[in-house]
């Protein structure tokens, strides 16, 4: 059976898989496939545009090597509010902005996934978007500045992570997982659709 790879540097999104009973292994996509973004003003179209990078990005990597047939699976995650794109801030300046523009508002985590075939690479098997409703509490610039002294914020879209249970965010809609990086229910599904590939935890 073809192995499986996931595209991508983020712990949380292998934490994720672990935690779903996969087995596979890590690949990052190149450092200008993470930081090259195209210009793209639609957030659900932009965030498929990265993932899809991601994802050719690694499938070039496996078949540049003649590494044997694998499913690589890829995602980006976006935080999106009134049509603004929010991602991973810059900087704990672009972050206090980031945390200032959602305190108190009703927003969205927009996390595209790509699910690709070494074998037929030339396109993704599957590619799709989970959206997520989140509502944050206001927040107090004192709260904010806390939060900015912890770090936590560092390489989060939105400059805030759901996973790290600081109490101020909740989903009103949507898949939990997807806020932390992969929307798991999707990606169940299109692994066992497409690859037949069933999770430990579920294979019993």
């Amino acid at each position: 059976m073809a192995r499986l790879i996931l595209a991508s540097s983020s712990p949380r999104r292998r934490e994720l898989m672990l935690h779903a009973g996969y087995e596979f292994q890590v690949r990052a996509p190149s450092h200008e496939a993470e930081v090259n973004a195209p210009t793209i003003a639609d957030p659900e179209q932009l965030v498929l545009d990265l993932a899809h990078r991601k994802g050719q990005d690694v499938v070039g990597q496996v078949l540049g090597r003649g590494a044997g047939a694998a499913w690589v699976l890829s995602a980006d995650t976006i935080a999106e509010y009134q049509g603004r794109v929010l991602g991973k801030p810059d900087d704990s300046a672009d972050a206090r902005r980031m945390l200032s523009l959602l305190s108190g508002t009703r927003h969205h985590v927009l996390t595209g996934v790509t699910l690709w075939n070494t074998a037929s690479a030339g396109a993704p098997v599957e590619a799709i978007v989970a959206k997520t409703t989140l509502q944050m509490d206001e927040l107090t610039p004192e709260w904010i500045e806390s939060y900015l002294a912890s770090g936590q914020w560092e390489g989060k879209a939105g400059a805030f992570g759901y996973q790290d249970g600081i109490g101020v965010l909740r989903v009103v809609e949507g898949s939990e997982s997807n806020v932390v990086g992969l929307p798991m229910e999707e990606c169940d599904r299109m692994l066992q659709q497409h690859a037949h590939l069933i999770p430990r935890a579920q294979d019993s």
